[in-house]
């Protein structure tokens, strides 16, 4: 059993809290990621009685992923909070649906959260990942590659005459 299961068997009925500790070895399970590292604590309070089992996850902690702007790799602070029910069926259904929900035969030992955790932090990933300013408001993004980019910028400035007219139009 790897550290992102539980032993359904170990699971008393009532609330129960457990900790996770998210590493990048998580992510490289996974080869459509850009997640570089990680350093997050899931905090997860069960709750089980006979016929469920409610699952919130408490995720806070820091990603590494490139910034959409330099393509430097930067740390991203996130935080984000998820349910999950775990209802006890006759076969398993590890697909999710709207409500959150998902089927485990009463046989199952072992409940895995990998994929779950996987796809709620990348749910807490901003659509925008860019770095950030400074105290003087100077930008922390690799300067080359914001110089290259301005370049290209200047370059592009020609347009079609035809479109001239509408700029007009902005005014």
């Amino acid at each position: 059993m790897d550290k992102y299961s539980i032993l359904l068997s170990s699971l008393e009925l009532g609330q129960q809290e457990r900790q996770i500790s998210i590493k990048k070895s998580l992510f490289e399970n996974y080869s459509e990621t850009e997640i570089k590292d990680a350093n997050l604590t899931a905090n997860l309070l069960i709750y089980k009685d006979t016929r469920q089992i409610k699952i919130e996850f408490d995720i806070k902690g820091t990603l590494n992923v490139p910034c959409d702007r330099c393509l430097n790799y930067m740390d991203l602070e996130i935080s984000c909070n998820e349910e999950l029910f775990v209802e006890f069926g006759s076969e398993n259904s590890d697909l999710s649906d709207a409500d959150q929900k998902i089927i485990i035969s009463g046989s199952e030992e072992i409940l895995d959260l990998s994929k779950h955790l996987y796809d709620y932090i990348l749910l807490c990933i901003p659509y925008k990942k860019v770095h950030g300013e400074d105290d003087n408001g100077v930008s922390l993004c690799n300067s080359e590659m914001i110089d290259i980019l301005a370049g290209y910028n200047e370059t592009n400035e020609k347009t079609d005459p035809r479109w001239d007219i509408l700029k007009q139009l902005k005014n």
